[in-house]
C-alpha cells in the first residue's frame, strides 16, 4: 500500500479518462491497483457511501471517536457530488490526511495529500483484506506459530486468511509473576542482662564503687609507707593492686 502513495501521490490520475483529474479517479485506481476490487461507476464521489463493491469494503460511519486508518477510502457529502480520498493513516479524532485530487476545483492539478477536519464526512469504506494499524509480521508470526511453521508469507496469509479469521496481530502479552520479598521481621536489641544484689543494688556499680574505694585506701597506704621511708613495701602494695604477681612473688 506504500508503494502505491509513494508512487502515485503528485502524480495526475485521469483513470476514467474523462473530465480530466476528478477524485473519483484516485479511487478507481487505488480499488483496480492496491483493492483489487470490480470498479462500479459512479454520478459522484457521495454515491460511493451507497455503491462500493460489499464484498471487498466495510463500510465504517462517521463517529465523533473514529479516525479512518491508512488505506480508508473517506467519503463527504457535501455538495451535488461530494467528495473521496484515501486516507494517510496519519490522524486524531479532530483531523486526518489523505490523497486527494480536485479538492480545489481545479481538474488539472495533481493529486496532493491534504489535511481536512471532519466536517461533511459520511465516514470510510475500509478494505477487507487491508493490514490494520499497527502490523508487524514478526508479531504476526509470534501470534500465529503454525503460519510460521508453514512458512507462509504473513501478509498473504493475513489478507486471504488471516482478517477472516480474526488472527490475533500480536503475542499475548507475558505476565511477570510479582515477587513480594518477605517481611523481615525487626531485630530486637537483647536487654542487658542486670544482676541484683538482695537489697537491689546493681551489681556493676558496687563493683565500681568498690574498686573505687581500693584505689583510695591503697594510694593512703602508699603514701604512709614511703612516709616511713619503707619504699619497698609501698611498692609490693602498688603492684599487688595493679595484679602484677611476679614482682610480689620475688619480694
Amino acid at each position: 500500500m506504500q508503494e502505491w502513495f509513494d508512487k502515485y501521490g503528485g502524480t495526475a490520475m485521469d483513470f476514467d479518462h474523462a473530465y480530466g483529474n476528478q477524485c473519483v479517479d484516485v479511487y478507481d485506481k487505488y480499488c483496480f491497483d492496491v483493492v483489487k476490487c470490480p470498479i462500479i461507476y459512479v454520478q459522484g464521489a457521495k454515491n460511493i457511501w451507497d455503491n462500493y463493491p460489499v464484498e471487498y469494503f466495510d463500510k465504517i460511519p462517521n463517529t465523533p471517536s473514529g479516525i479512518p486508518q491508512k488505506g480508508d477510502v473517506v467519503i463527504w457529502g457535501m455538495g451535488t457530488y461530494g467528495h473521496v480520498g484515501i486516507a494517510t493513516g496519519i490522524g486524531d479524532t479532530n483531523s486526518f490526511t489523505s490523497l486527494d485530487q480536485n479538492w480545489d476545483g481545479v481538474p488539472t492539478n495533481p493529486s496532493k495529500v491534504i489535511k481536512h477536519d471532519y466536517k461533511n464526512v459520511l465516514g470510510w469504506l475500509r478494505p477487507k483484506n487491508a493490514l490494520p494499524n499497527g502490523w508487524d509480521s514478526t508479531d504476526y508470526l509470534q501470534a500465529n506459530p503454525d503460519v510460521s511453521q508453514a512458512g507462509v508469507d504473513p501478509i498473504d496469509h493475513y489478507k486471504k486468511w488471516g482478517f477472516l479469521e480474526n488472527r490475533p496481530l500480536h503475542p499475548a502479552p507475558v505476565e511477570t509473576p510479582v515477587v513480594i520479598p518477605p517481611i523481615k521481621e525487626p531485630i530486637k536489641e537483647e536487654e542487658p542482662i542486670v544482676e541484683e544484689t538482695k537489697k537491689g543494688e546493681n551489681v556493676d556499680t558496687i563493683k565500681k564503687n568498690f574498686s573505687s574505694k581500693k584505689l583510695w585506701v591503697t594510694l593512703l597506704t602508699v603514701a604512709l609507707l614511703m612516709l616511713n621511708g619503707d619504699f619497698n613495701q609501698a611498692m609490693v602494695v602498688v603492684m599487688t593492686y595493679l595484679g602484677i604477681q611476679g614482682y610480689v612473688d620475688s619480694k
